[in-house]
């Protein structure tokens, strides 16, 4: 998700999308800032391209809301 080669975690949340950031030895932060935006309830979600630009992309199916989320990281 920061582009630095090193794996990283996106995790549902009833409030929105958490980031943890992996420092390349099995060790996780958090992401700086709030959790994405995303509709209530974005327990599923999935990673990819949406948007053709090379950057990883989230979308959340959001259970409580019966909304989609896509978040396109710019």
């Amino acid at each position: 998700m920061d582009r630095d080669g090193k794996g990283d975690i996106v995790l549902g949340s009833g409030d929105g999308v958490i980031v943890r950031l992996g420092d390349g030895r099995g060790g996780l932060t958090p992401a700086t800032g709030p959790p994405l935006p995303a509709g209530h309830g974005s327990w599923s979600l999935a990673v990819g391209d949406f948007d053709g630009d090379g950057r990883a992309d989230v979308a959340t199916a959001d259970v409580e809301s019966g909304t989609i989320s896509v978040m396109l990281q710019r």
